[in-house]
């Protein structure tokens, strides 16, 4: 016993310092969120406060950086980007980022599709 004794001040040593390595490193995000979570929140507490094409400037620049970084850019981004350029009467625009986002994530396929048919029926 008194082997096990002496051995486990040092096993409890190396399990914390272990612990603490593991807390001091943060795992990369899978995509390239930039500044997309703060737009969403911003335009639903504070509606109107910013342009629609001040925003979808704002994901433009984001989208760069991430291709830049070679980052995928995540769930709902090209959606959201597609709304924008709905709202400014750019539905071409909209229409290439609902494809987009129903490339990127296929499991959002019947979703886009009906937006996509939704679109089309209000572009003359």
């Amino acid at each position: 016993m008194t082997g096990l004794a002496s051995v486990a001040p040092r096993l409890l040593a190396i399990c914390v310092a272990l612990s603490l390595a593991a807390c001091a490193t943060t795992p990369k995000s899978l995509y390239a969120w930039g500044s997309y979570e703060e737009l969403i929140y911003v335009s639903h507490i504070k509606p109107g406060s910013l342009t629609p094409e001040t925003q979808a400037d704002q994901m433009e620049k984001d989208r760069q950086a991430a291709e830049a970084e070679g980052r995928r850019l995540p769930p709902g981004w090209h959606a959201q980007m597609a709304s924008l350029y709905a709202q400014t009467g750019r539905i071409d625009l909209a229409e290439q980022e609902l494809l987009a986002e129903k490339a990127a994530f296929p499991e959002s396929a019947v979703l886009m599709d009906r937006l996509l048919s939704n679109l089309r029926k209000v572009t003359p």
